[in-house]
């Protein structure tokens, strides 16, 4: 089909895009088994975005202990690895891997380090956000801009105004490839019923245990609790908030 009105209202791929499937379905054809293909993904995805967030942080600290443990924080502790897993939503695997990306793109550009390519990068791995799941997609694109705009206020000196243009470039060329996927989903809600957007009436508004113990029907980690519509953000985030906050004071320069 020429649609992908589908990816509002198909059981299977609701709210997501089609790079997840597709990826598993490129490696079914290597491999020639399907679970196998799902869980190469799956592992590619988490290993990526292991190597993407150490990336991004070497181009922000001289560190290399903030390197690694960024990377493996990002892998292991963060809530987006109970997400995937535990509560079943395979395809923002692709997504985690992909969002450092853009955001070492910038940095990248900072350093003039090949313009063009740089900039070409960081664009594709922005468009493929919304290829995964356009609603988080919405933020992932707007921070990259901020960031954008950070930089070049706060440290214009960082960003002379041929980085700037390939900086903007990396932002309006990920909105370019986006639309391929994002228009026909936009322009197509009537044939899912979202012509006037989207209610949950039957669902109750989250709580703190929501949001930071989190359980669902299937893994009750903390007692059972009722479904929600909601977000969650985790202990371990919450834990490592905690502890990066105290180290930044201690180690705070009188």
């Amino acid at each position: 089909s020429a649609t992908n009105y589908f990816s509002l209202g198909s059981p299977f791929l609701q709210f997501y895009g089609f790079l997840f499937f597709y990826l598993v379905g490129a490696a079914n054809l290597l491999f020639s088994d399907f679970f196998f293909s799902i869980k190469f993904v799956l592992a590619t995805g988490h290993v990526t975005s292991g190597i993407g967030m150490y990336l991004l942080t070497k181009s922000l600290t001289n560190s290399r202990q903030a390197r690694f443990v960024a990377g493996i924080a990002y892998v292991v502790c963060f809530w987006h690895t109970q997400q995937v897993l535990m509560m079943g939503r395979l395809p923002l695997s692709v997504f985690y891997g992909l969002l450092q990306y853009p955001f070492y793109c910038i940095e990248r550009l900072r350093r003039n380090r090949d313009p063009l390519t740089t900039a070409t990068f960081g664009a594709v791995t922005l468009a493929c956000l919304a290829f995964t799941h356009p609603g988080y997609a919405f933020w992932a694109t707007a921070f990259p801009l901020l960031h954008i705009v950070v930089r070049i206020t706060l440290q214009s000196q960082d960003f002379p105004r041929s980085t700037r243009r390939y900086a903007l470039g990396l932002f309006f060329g990920g909105l370019v490839l986006a639309s391929y996927h994002l228009l026909p989903m936009y322009m197509e809600r009537e044939y899912v019923t979202l012509t006037k957007g989207l209610s949950f009436p039957g669902f109750p508004d989250p709580t703190w245990r929501h949001l930071i113990l989190w359980s669902n029907y299937r893994v009750r980690l903390f007692g059972a609790l009722p479904h929600f519509y909601g977000g969650y953000l985790g202990l371990s985030l919450i834990l490592l908030l905690i502890i990066g906050g105290v180290a930044a004071v201690r180690h705070r320069p009188s």
